[in-house]
C-alpha cells in the first residue's frame, strides 16, 4: 500500500511540475520606447519571453489595446538556444486622446496554461500651439490684378468679322444681289428657259422621277421670282405663292389674263398632289404644264422689260440720271462694313471703358510708354537700382558730375539720374539747402511758376532721401504747358544722387509710370 502511495504522489509530482503554471523559468517581460508620446505618434510595444521548456506559445487573435488602437501586429519572432527559449511579440499603437493611460496585460497561452503580461503606463502629450510666441502680421491687403483683354478683343473682331461674311454672303449672293450666284453674262430669264428647255427632253417613267420633274418645273418659276423680283417665293407654300403673285402684278401693274392665272393655279395643285398624293399625270399633260410655266414666266418678263424702258425713256427726258445698281450695291457693302466697326468700338468700349480703346486706336504715346515691357539696370556708383519704360543713356560727364537720361525737358516725359561728387567738408544735407539746389536747377531747365511741396522719401534699402514734388510751367510756341515734377534727393557723405521726373500734367498714364518708377528705385551700397 505505502508503494503504491509513493507512485501516485512521484506520478502527481512529475506532472505538476511540466506544467507551465508551476514553472519557474517562464520570464514575461513588456518594453515599449519610451513612457512619454506626442499625440498620433506611433507606440512600438514588445512582449518578450523567455523561457527553458519547450510549450506551445499562441498569443490572443484579437487582442485588446484599448483605449490604443493597433496600426501593425508583427509575425511572432523566435530564437532558440541550447536551454532556453526566448519569443518577442510586436505590435504598433496609437492614441488620439491626451493624457496618461495603461496598455492593458494580455492574454498568452502555454500550451493549455494561460499567463497575463504586465501593463504599461503610457504619456500621451497634447501637441502645443502658443500663437503668442508667432510673429503676428497685418491682413494683407488685396492687390488689384491687371485684367488682359487682348484676347477677348481679339476674338471679338474674328468673330463679327466672320459674321459679317456670312451675313454678306446670305443677303447678297444667295438673295439675287446682282448675278452673283449665276452666270454673269444671263439673265434670271435665260436661266429660267434654260431650266425650262431642259425638262423638256425628260420623259418621267415612275413616281419619283414625276416628283422630281414637277418639282424642278415649278422651281424655275420660284427661282425666277426670287432673284429677279425679290418676292420669297422659295419660301411660300403653293397656295401663298399664287397670292403673293397676284399682290406683285397688281402693284407693277402688269396686265395678266386670269386664265394665265387659273392655269398657274390648277399646274399648283397637281404638282401637291404628285408630291404628296402619288398622284401620276398623263403625257400630254406634261407639255401643257411646261407650256404654262414657260408662257407665264415670258409673259412677265416682256412686261419687266417694256417697264424698264419707259424708266429709262423718263431719265433721259427729265435729264436725271438713275445711280447705277453696282454703286447702290457698294454703298450697302459700305454700310454693313461701318456697321460692323461700330458694333466692335460699341462691344470694345462696354468690355474695355473707353480711355483704353480710345488711347489704344489713337496710340497714345504714354499709354504705349506704359504697356510695353520695362527695363531693369543698375546707373552710376553707388549702383541705382532702378526699373525704367527705357534705357537711360549716359549724357557728357562734367567734373564732379555724372548723368542718365531718357527724353529732353519739355517732352511729355523726361527722367535724369544724377550723380554729384561731394567735396570733403561741404556736404550738404541740411533741407532748405537741398530745396533751393532743386530749385535752380529746373529754373536752369526752363521752368516757371515753379510750385513746390517737400516730404521724406524711403527706398527699398531703408535709405531716406528728401521728395521735392509740385507743378512748373515751360514755354513751348509762345504758349506755357503745365507739368508736374518729381525729385527725389539722397545726400551721402561722398556723392549726392538725384532722380528728376518731369511729365506733362493730367496726364492718365504718367502717374502711374511715376509711380512704378519710384516703387521700384534701390541703392545698392554693398556688392
Amino acid at each position: 500500500m505505502k508503494k503504491i502511495i509513493f507512485i501516485l504522489t512521484l506520478n502527481s509530482a512529475v506532472v505538476f511540475g511540466q506544467s507551465a503554471n508551476f514553472d519557474t523559468s517562464i520570464k514575461i517581460n513588456t518594453q515599449v520606447d519610451s513612457t512619454s508620446f506626442k499625440i498620433g505618434e506611433k507606440i512600438d510595444y514588445y512582449i518578450r519571453i523567455s523561457v527553458d521548456n519547450n510549450y506551445n506559445i499562441k498569443f490572443s487573435e484579437k487582442p485588446n489595446f484599448l483605449p490604443f488602437e493597433i496600426l501593425e501586429s508583427f509575425k511572432t519572432d523566435t530564437i532558440n538556444d541550447t536551454d532556453k527559449f526566448s519569443i518577442v511579440q510586436k505590435y504598433s499603437l496609437i492614441n488620439f486622446e491626451p493624457g496618461e493611460f495603461w496598455i492593458p496585460p494580455q492574454r498568452i497561452l502555454f500550451d493549455n496554461s494561460i499567463k497575463y503580461s504586465d501593463s504599461l503606463l503610457v504619456v500621451i502629450n497634447d501637441v502645443e500651439v502658443d500663437t503668442i510666441k508667432q510673429n503676428l502680421y497685418n491682413i494683407k491687403p488685396i492687390i488689384p490684378v491687371r485684367r488682359n483683354y487682348t484676347n477677348v478683343l481679339t476674338f471679338i473682331s474674328i468673330l463679327l468679322f466672320i459674321l459679317f461674311i456670312i451675313w454678306y454672303y446670305m443677303i447678297y449672293r444667295l438673295k439675287g444681289n446682282g448675278e452673283n450666284t449665276f452666270n454673269e453674262n444671263e439673265s434670271y430669264y435665260e436661266i429660267a428657259a434654260k431650266k425650262i428647255n431642259q425638262l423638256k427632253t425628260i420623259t418621267p417613267k415612275n413616281q419619283n422621277e414625276f416628283k422630281e420633274f414637277y418639282t424642278n418645273l415649278v422651281d424655275s418659276l420660284r427661282e425666277y421670282l426670287e432673284f429677279q423680283f425679290q418676292i420669297p417665293a422659295l419660301e411660300s407654300t403653293s397656295s401663298e405663292l399664287l397670292i403673293r403673285i397676284k399682290v406683285f402684278t397688281n402693284n407693277k401693274k402688269y396686265k395678266i389674263a386670269n386664265k394665265n392665272f387659273k392655269d398657274l393655279e390648277k399646274l399648283f395643285s397637281k404638282s401637291d398632289l404628285i408630291k404628296f398624293a402619288k398622284s401620276l399625270p398623263s403625257k400630254n399633260e406634261l407639255s401643257i404644264d411646261i407650256k404654262t410655266i414657260s408662257s407665264f414666266i415670258e409673259k412677265v418678263n416682256d412686261l419687266y422689260i417694256k417697264e424698264l424702258e419707259l424708266e429709262i425713256e423718263s431719265q433721259d427726258l427729265s435729264g436725271s440720271n438713275k445711280e447705277p445698281k453696282n454703286t447702290f450695291q457698294f454703298k450697302k457693302v459700305a454700310y454693313l462694313f461701318i456697321g460692323s466697326i461700330l458694333s466692335i468700338l460699341l462691344f470694345s468700349f462696354l468690355i474695355f471703358g473707353y480711355y483704353p480703346v480710345r488711347d489704344t486706336l489713337l496710340f497714345h504715346p504714354t499709354r504705349k510708354l506704359y504697356k510695353k515691357n520695362w527695363y531693369s539696370s543698375q546707373y552710376g556708383s553707388p549702383p541705382v537700382e532702378i526699373i525704367t519704360p527705357e534705357i537711360l543713356f549716359r549724357s557728357e560727364d562734367t567734373l564732379g558730375i555724372t548723368k542718365f537720361n531718357f527724353g529732353d525737358f519739355g517732352d511729355s516725359f523726361f527722367i535724369e539720374l544724377k550723380f554729384v561728387d561731394v567735396i570733403k567738408g561741404k556736404q550738404v544735407s541740411d533741407l532748405n539747402t537741398l530745396l533751393n539746389n532743386s530749385l535752380e536747377k529746373l529754373q536752369g531747365l526752363g521752368a516757371k511758376n515753379i510750385l513746390m511741396n517737400d516730404e521724406t522719401f524711403t527706398i527699398k534699402s531703408g535709405d531716406t532721401g528728401y521728395k521735392f514734388f509740385g507743378s512748373l510751367d515751360f514755354s513751348e510756341n509762345n504758349s506755357l504747358i503745365r507739368s508736374s515734377f518729381t525729385s527725389i534727393v539722397f545726400p551721402y557723405d561722398q556723392v549726392t544722387i538725384s532722380i528728376t521726373i518731369i511729365s506733362v500734367k493730367e496726364d492718365r498714364y504718367l502717374d502711374k509710370v511715376e509711380e512704378r518708377i519710384l516703387e521700384s528705385l534701390n541703392i545698392i551700397k554693398e556688392l
